[in-house]
């Protein structure tokens, strides 16, 4: 999955099994994915967050000629003063008062990649 603002198209989520990595696949829907960003005007390819310890994705992006930038997050409340317990009570009060058919689309769409 991927967005695009005009200039930058930044590479959001995509899920590969290993056991196919030897196909090339993809590396093939990432040129495809360059490509199309160049169609679009784009001038910047952001290939996404990695967590330090990825070090396989982290050498995937670097093959690619990327540069790296250390993100710092600051996050209010702090980690651990929102119980997950409120959490989930908010979740469920935004979910009750979504409309019928956006909760049907997302269903559609969400659930056959679940399990």
């Amino acid at each position: 999955m991927t967005l695009c603002d005009g200039k930058t198209m930044t590479y959001k989520y995509g899920a590969s099994d290993a056991n196919h990595h030897n196909l090339g696949g993809v590396q093939l829907l990432m040129w495809r994915t360059i490509r199309d960003a160049c169609a679009k005007g784009c001038v910047t390819m952001d290939f996404g967050r990695s967590r330090p310890e990825s070090a396989g994705e982290l050498a995937f992006k670097d093959h690619w000629g990327g540069s790296r930038t250390l993100l710092v997050y600051w996050r209010y409340p702090g980690f651990g003063q929102v119980r997950t317990a409120d959490r989930v009570s908010v979740a469920r009060r935004m979910i009750a008062i979504l409309p019928d058919r956006l909760l049907v689309a997302a269903g559609s769409k969400l659930y056959k990649h679940v399990g």
